[in-house]
């Protein structure tokens, strides 16, 4: 299963301030979310980590760790 992203954890995943994502997903820059719940956008994090290389951005490592950690707990 792919893990789907919030904005609080694009902002971890590039250690961004708070409503940074936000910001850049009002102005076009993370693409499409993959689903609207009423609670927020989620992304798939592989259009993240693309976007990211795109445009050379700084994943933080030990966030994308706590990523992938989280999938494999839920999905057990």
């Amino acid at each position: 299963m792919e893990p789907l992203l919030s904005n609080a954890e694009i902002e971890a995943l590039f250690a961004w301030p708070k409503n940074k994502a936000s910001v850049y997903i009002d102005r076009g820059y993370l693409g499409s979310p993959y689903q609207t719940l009423k609670c927020g956008r989620l992304f798939k994090l592989s259009s993240i980590l693309e976007i990211a290389q795109q445009k050379g951005w700084n994943v933080n490592e030990s966030a994308l760790r706590n990523i992938y950690a989280s999938v494999t707990d839920s999905s057990t």
